[in-house]
């Protein structure tokens, strides 16, 4: 015992010395270890995205070879690196070999699988119906990506500290690829290798000391990440008090005697569908009309959602189509899946630029549309004709003068998570409108709501359809559908039937 304490005193003297042969071994390992971690994870990233989109079979046998890899010895790794870097290799030219940069490369193919496989898991916890709600607001290919790895981002984070770990950690591809040169390719791991053998064990003690605290520092690094994801919800900064808002009158004239802008309507040409060997559709055929709105109701499992995302070109069809005249629909799910950040956060985060055609002046429409006296109309300049910053601060009146419709203005500046199921619901119903679609489709998505929200959701809803929007609702409460939409359908055993 009284050796290792020896040791140790030994050890740090060293440290505390600032040994500057310990202190370069230290900065190249910390420097050839971030720069391996950034290009293994520019590396890996693609990889994880285009695993995350196979079908189930394939990404399965993608995943069981990434895993496999995990459990390679990094000797075997450097051997093969040093094989293509050698003199005789295919990449010897480059004389790569003994040097910086030969470390980096065996050190990315070292964490490329195992970042990979990180990130991948972390991709795939997020909530399938998160994924389609992006989708469904016109997220594609780089900028979903962008958006599912903020949604993910605490395992983003400890995907890469994990990475880093293993690169600073690891011995034998730094051993076989960069030779342990002294004063240019000797790492923490290598020198320790060294002086352990030459007997220098103060030294080796030393620099474990140091290997130990870059450990122990990406460990904080990890919890802390973790920390703040969690920590995330729950923010009310930046909120007021909310304001006292009038009951709506949503109990007037029923929708059949409301003066409505002729839509065209949907078209169902033959579309036939199966989902788990059940057939829920066989050849149906149907025109859904649009003007002054479209209830769809029918009992569980008939078919009501599966419909509406066939509209909004979540699922296709097994055969026939779906015209929709050109137009774009906008599905508003019965759960809504809100991003992490705030309310204004979510009600901007349509791909559109630029306020929403129909209401580009959405506070001026809502004063004609309450009285009845006129219908939205487009803004005067348009998206067009703003610059990107006037585009931005178009769309924030317009997310703002939209809240304050919905009720919920006092909630704009709060963390998503800290919100009750009905104005989650508000928020969600929001963010379509603004993703200014032709169709807005709304999946039992106002059975979070009290009668008060209820009666602004339903006035809004109004001043959609005055504007020339088209609307589908499914619901069960059939005196809803009555009063907010003029034609009503019941789905019954795959086809569509008028309801009196």
């Amino acid at each position: 015992m009284a050796f290792i304490l020896e040791m140790l005193a030994g050890a740090v003297g060293r440290l505390a010395a600032l040994d500057a042969e310990v202190f370069r071994i230290f900065w190249f390992t910390v420097q050839i270890g971030l720069a391996g971690t950034l290009l293994g994870v520019v590396v890996a990233l693609p990889l994880a995205w285009w695993t995350y989109g196979l079908a189930p079979r394939w990404k399965a046998l993608v995943l069981i070879v990434l895993q496999m890899l995990l459990s390679v010895p990094t000797v075997i790794v450097g051997t093969l690196v040093y094989l293509l870097i050698s003199r005789r290799g295919p990449l010897g030219a480059l004389e790569m070999l003994f040097t910086p940069s030969g470390i980096l490369i065996g050190e990315v193919m070292l964490i490329v699988p195992l970042v990979t496989v990180f990130l991948h898991s972390s991709l795939a916890q997020i909530p399938n119906g998160l994924v389609e709600t992006a989708r469904n607001l016109g997220y594609r290919g780089a900028r979903l990506l962008a958006l599912l790895l903020r949604e993910c981002r605490a395992g983003v984070g400890a995907a890469v500290a994990v990475g880093f770990g293993r690169v600073v950690s690891e011995v034998g591809v730094a051993m076989i690829l960069g030779g342990n040169i002294k004063g240019y390719t000797r790492t923490l791991t290598t020198a320790i290798a060294l002086e352990t053998a030459r007997g220098d064990t103060e030294l080796a003690l030393a620099l474990g000391l140091l290997l130990l605290a870059v450990a122990l520092g990406n460990a904080l690094l990890v919890h802390a990440i973790q920390g703040a994801a969690a920590r995330a919800g729950g923010s009310e900064e930046g909120t007021v008090s909310p304001s006292v808002v009038p009951a709506a009158d949503w109990a007037g004239l029923p929708a059949e005697n409301e003066s409505m802008p002729e839509l065209a309507p949907i078209k169902l040409e033959g579309v036939t569908l199966t989902l788990a060997d059940r057939p829920l559709f066989r050849n149906l055929s149907a025109t859904l009309p649009l003007t002054g709105g479209l209830a769809v109701s029918g009992a569980s499992g008939a078919g009501k959602t599966t419909l509406l995302r066939m509209i909004a070109g979540l699922v296709v069809p097994a055969a026939g189509r779906i015209d929709l005249g050109g137009r774009r629909a906008v599905l508003v799910f019965q759960r809504p899946f809100l991003f992490h950040g705030t309310v204004l956060d979510n009600l901007l985060a349509s791909t559109m630029e630029g306020a929403p055609r129909r209401w580009g002046n959405w506070q001026a429409s809502t004063s004609e549309s309450s009285s009845g006296s006129g219908r939205v109309g487009v803004s005067s300049g348009g998206a067009g004709a703003h610059s990107r910053s006037g585009a931005k601060e178009a769309r924030e009146r317009a997310a703002t003068a939209l809240a304050s419709d919905l009720g919920i203005a006092q909630l704009l500046h709060r963390d998503v998570s800290g919100l009750s199921g009905g104005e989650a619901a508000r928020v969600s119903l929001g963010r379509a409108l603004l993703a200014d679609p032709d169709i807005l489709l709304l999946d039992e998505a106002l059975g979070h709501l009290d009668e008060l929200a209820l009666g602004l959701v339903l006035q809004v809803l109004r001043q959609f359809m005055w504007g020339g929007g088209g609307l589908v609702l499914v619901t069960h409460h059939g005196g809803l559908g009555q009063r907010l939409c003029r034609h009503r359908l019941r789905l019954q055993a795959g086809a569509l039937h008028p309801e009196p």
